[in-house]
């Protein structure tokens, strides 16, 4: 069996006593066959701004565990760039999640610092 985590983010993120993260909070988690490559899920998991794009569609269909592989980036990202996931303080919707911000300044032919998150 596998198991699809569905809330990948730093709150489900603990650290042992020798500082060896473990992942937490299986509330949202669904197991699966290995033999199954795709999950036919009825309703978006997970957490706004860490939620893989297939998951918030309205038609969801399947998901595969690229779900938690891109949640999973999101969180290295907000480390790697010491900035949280989610700006609420910012002009247009584009820059309120990390991942949008990041398309935008891609699309557009910026450079991405990562330590001047704007």
């Amino acid at each position: 069996m596998q198991i699809l985590h569905f809330d990948i983010k730093p709150h489900n993120i603990l650290l042992d006593e020798s500082f060896m993260p473990k992942v937490a909070d299986f509330g949202l988690a669904k197991l699966y066959s290995v033999d199954d490559s795709i999950v036919s899920l009825t309703q978006a998991r997970g957490t706004i701004g860490y939620i893989a794009h297939e998951l918030d569609y309205k038609n969801l269909g399947g998901i595969s565990y690229k779900a938690d592989v891109y949640s999973f980036g999101i969180l290295l990202m907000e480390i790697i760039g010491r900035m949280k996931n989610i700006n609420a303080s910012v002009e247009h919707e584009s820059q309120r999640y990390l991942a949008s911000w990041i398309y935008n300044r891609y699309y557009h032919g910026e450079d991405i610092d990562l330590k001047n998150h704007d």
